[in-house]
């Protein structure tokens, strides 16, 4: 089994894949963490979730400046991995609950993005994607994809749904009537 890494703050990291956190095997944990100001040219600027569990974090001020993802949960970086800003989770084993995405931005040379991708029969819960910006996005808080992916009792500006299962969700709304999904 993987490790533990709690109670710390992750600021101001580059990384090709995970330049904040990577949990890319043996499912460990990380958990009550600040991940700030990361980015990543490649995949992966502020957490790439594979196999193991994101919780209880902050991830703001996240960069995705090149051909990747700054959130990137994907062994095939061609398939979803392009423009994620915040975080991402993919995988059977990935699970990110109760964090918060804030503040982060996409800005690498593709026209679409999200701030957090969510694929792959990956379990994202509780989580709060709010304030962060895209070129030309995808979508301005989620982009789920494949059938058996769940994001549940969570807040976002907005989504775009695939397939994935999108529940008892609150998702607010341009003309000013929120959506609850």
């Amino acid at each position: 089994s993987g490790g533990v890494l709690q109670n710390t703050v992750i600021s101001n990291c580059v990384g090709a894949v995970g330049g904040g956190v990577a949990l890319t095997g043996n499912d460990g944990v990380v958990r009550n963490c600040l991940i700030d100001n990361c980015r990543c040219d490649g995949y992966g600027g502020g957490a790439a979730v594979v196999r193991g569990t994101l919780e209880n974090c902050v991830i703001r001020n996240c960069k995705q400046t090149g051909t990747g993802a700054t959130a990137y949960i994907n062994n095939i970086s061609s398939t979803m991995g392009r423009g994620a800003s915040g975080i991402g989770v993919y995988g059977t084993t990935a699970v990110v609950r109760n964090c918060l995405v804030t503040g982060c931005s996409t800005e690498g040379p593709y026209d679409f993005g999200a701030p957090v991708y969510v694929g792959g029969k990956a379990k994202f819960y509780n989580n709060t994607v709010w304030t962060n910006t895209t070129k030309k996005a995808v979508s301005h808080s989620v982009y789920t994809f494949d059938a058996d992916t769940v994001v549940a009792n969570s807040i976002f500006e907005s989504v775009t749904n695939t397939t994935a299962t999108v529940d008892h969700c609150f998702v607010a709304a341009t003309d000013g009537d929120p959506l609850f999904k």
